[in-house]
């Protein structure tokens, strides 16, 4: 039997926060690169939604950022090319307040079209980081492991 080759690559994983919530909690997100690279690369996110109940897209996304822990392979290849943004946690509030779709403000975070600045950090923050990211690296592709689009894109 064949073992696994490992990638020599000494990969970058840092943990960045964008902003805070209502009940100040720090919205987060992973950035994994190599770190010899001197430049910038296209950008790959990944993104888990505003759904706190839907553990699925997060547990799919730790477990992406443990094959990059692990270098294996695939993630060796993946950072060649991009620089990977991954936002496991978007609606850190709604896990506190009992695993809800909706923020501390009493909105339903899903259904929200246009966001205040007071009233829905989670969305405008991200927003505001989605474009430094796209401006620095250019996104490239764009992964969602959840069915809030409809906030988080507009």
């Amino acid at each position: 039997m064949k073992s696994k080759k490992r990638c020599i690559l000494i990969r970058s994983i840092k943990i960045l926060e964008y902003g805070t919530t209502l009940m100040k909690q720090p919205l987060n997100y992973f950035k994994i690169k190599e770190s010899n690279s001197k430049n910038q690369k296209p950008a790959l996110l990944m993104i888990s939604g505003l759904k706190p109940i839907d553990m699925a897209g997060s547990k799919m996304l730790f477990e992406i950022l443990k094959s990059a822990i692990d270098e294996t392979e695939e993630m060796c290849i993946l950072t060649k090319c991009y620089d990977i943004f991954i936002f496991v946690e978007m609606n850190p509030d709604g896990r506190l307040l009992g695993n809800s779709v909706y923020s501390a403000c009493g909105n339903d975070l899903t259904q929200i079209t246009e966001p205040s600045k007071v009233l829905h950090p989670e969305i405008t923050q991200f927003h505001k980081v989605l474009k430094e990211i796209d401006l620095k690296h250019k996104i490239y592709i764009l992964i969602e492991f959840s069915d809030c689009w409809k906030s988080l894109i507009n």
